[in-house]
């Protein structure tokens, strides 16, 4: 029992590191956002100034020089923002994965593991909102080609459970709105008793 908690105490150590990393990295990107446009109305005013004043076209080359070396280096770290967030949803993705297959470890063999398990999604979810992030591919739910992708079909003789999700082999997840990750799910298909099928 001692090793589950151990366990389970640094699923939510890494939760949390990671919870703390994408919202510094968001801050992030929000504050490069900012510069950007900030960047953009001094451009602007910039070439006002050149117009009313006649600045001398080596001044003017000159602040040029400067605000292209400080949007090169905005860019920059724009990039380096950008590759921090793909590396830490791909640390989600794979915390996800092992997460499900503790689960799954658990199904039919430990009711207690399974139900602390459950408690802990349940605890996980309202961090995973605070990201930006939704998890998609639940049993029993339509299926839906925008979010899953079906590898595996399965026949069955009840109509309502036709185009339902019989089973999920990889949970995909919504980024920002977006789906960064199908769900591959297995299917239901109804299949008549007569031996027809509807599809």
């Amino acid at each position: 029992m001692f090793w589950k908690n151990k366990n389970v105490q640094q699923i939510i150590n890494l939760e949390e590191r990671m919870t703390a990393k994408l919202d510094a990295l968001e801050q992030g990107i929000a504050s490069g956002s900012a510069q950007a446009a900030d960047m953009s109305r001094n451009l602007e005013q910039l070439q006002r100034t050149v117009r009313e004043q006649g600045m001398s076209v080596e001044d003017l080359l000159e602040e040029w020089s400067e605000r292209k070396s400080a949007e090169d280096s905005l860019r920059e770290q724009l990039c380096e923002h950008t590759e921090n967030e793909q590396h830490l949803l791909g640390l989600f993705e794979a915390y996800q994965e092992q997460f499900r297959n503790m689960k799954r470890f658990a199904e039919g063999r430990d009711e207690s593991w399974l139900a602390q398990i459950a408690m802990m999604e349940r605890n996980l979810e309202h961090c995973r909102q605070l990201c930006g992030i939704s998890l998609v591919g639940e049993c029993g739910t339509e299926v839906d080609y925008d979010f899953h992708e079906v590898i595996e079909v399965m026949e069955t003789e009840q109509p309502d459970q036709d185009r339902k999700i019989a089973d999920v082999y990889r949970n995909g997840y919504l980024y920002k709105g977006k789906v960064r990750r199908k769900a591959q799910v297995a299917a239901y298909s109804f299949k008549k008793p007569d031996g027809g099928s509807t599809g």
